[in-house]
């Protein structure tokens, strides 16, 4: 990081923590204070250049026998728990908000075998206007080097204590809402903004309701109608393709697809397609698109 973007992360940083004080002075309950730090936040993100895609009162379970909590907000594998203002200053609040912080995070890990490994690539963060604190899980091998904060930083802000047990909770601060802190607030977003590799969240960004799979469809559906209708043989090699898969579909599917005929027009709207004349073609380009996603999610090497 070369001394301009030092710059710009401090005054940015330091203009964020005044107004989240002014912000804690007028707000009233918690709902205003998260309504308000939110509005603060995307400018401040955006100055920085970090990508967010927050989601807010997120659903997250412990396990199926316990209550379904939800969290604030959610910018990647990071969790913001706002309170209300003051709350972190007595040992009961802060207790309590660090306790709903660990079951959101183990929620969040979910129980499968990499449970350990994603417990400790998330945080929780805990903000009520005055005060900040972090909450990281110390698993059992130390966090990696590169995750500790620069000397030039503040040095109370440690990753983890060390006294405390391995496979435990660790909180960091509480501290004052302070340029200092707030910065550190900031690379946390910064470092956690990144969704976790699992299928619902691959699904979200990928699948028929995501940005992107609406673009590449309606790429892949347009253009492949373009080819069909060309005059002459001007695309064999699409062609011969599409003949192919054909082939193939109508031996997997049948008589199935009349049937599917009659959902084609819902399928297209899934994809926003307004531009929709025939199933086949609008199916290839579904097919086309998962088969080079899938592509490039597998490690390299994989066959599929």
């Amino acid at each position: 990081m070369d001394k301009e973007e030092q710059f710009n992360d401090s005054t940015v940083a330091a203009t964020l923590a005044k107004d989240i004080r002014i912000v804690a002075e007028k707000a009233r309950n918690e709902e205003e204070l998260r309504i308000g730090v939110e509005k603060l936040l995307e400018p401040a993100l955006k100055k920085l250049g970090i990508a967010a895609n927050p989601r807010y009162e997120k659903h997250i379970s412990r396990t199926i026998l316990t209550a379904v909590g939800r969290a604030d907000a959610l910018y990647g594998q990071a969790i913001i728990e706002y309170e209300p203002p003051g709350k972190l200053s007595t040992s009961k609040g802060k207790n309590s908000t660090k306790k709903q912080i660990e079951d959101y995070l183990l929620g969040l890990a979910g129980s499968g075998k990499q449970r350990e490994d994603t417990l400790r690539r998330i945080a929780g963060i805990a903000l009520d206007g005055r005060s900040i604190f972090f909450v990281r899980y110390r698993g059992d091998k130390p966090f990696p080097q590169e995750e500790a904060i620069p000397k030039e930083q503040l040095t109370q802000f440690p990753l983890f204590a060390q006294e405390a047990p391995k496979g435990s909770f660790v909180e960091i601060g509480p501290y004052q809402i302070t340029e200092e802190s707030v910065n550190e607030f900031l690379m946390y977003l910064r470092a956690l903004r990144r969704r976790r590799l699992t299928a619902e969240e691959l699904g979200k960004e990928f699948g028929p309701e995501g940005e992107v799979a609406h673009q590449m469809v309606n790429a892949l559906y347009t253009r492949l109608e373009e080819c069909l209708t060309a005059p002459g043989n001007l695309f064999p090699r699409v062609e011969t393709l599409y003949k192919e898969w054909k082939r193939i579909f109508g031996i997997v599917y049948g008589q199935e697809i009349a049937k599917a005929q009659k959902d084609a027009l819902a399928l297209a709207r899934l994809y926003h397609i307004d531009q929709f004349t025939d199933l086949k073609p609008l199916l290839f380009a579904v097919h086309t698109y998962y088969a080079f996603f899938m592509k490039l999610l597998a490690p390299p090497g994989d066959k599929l």
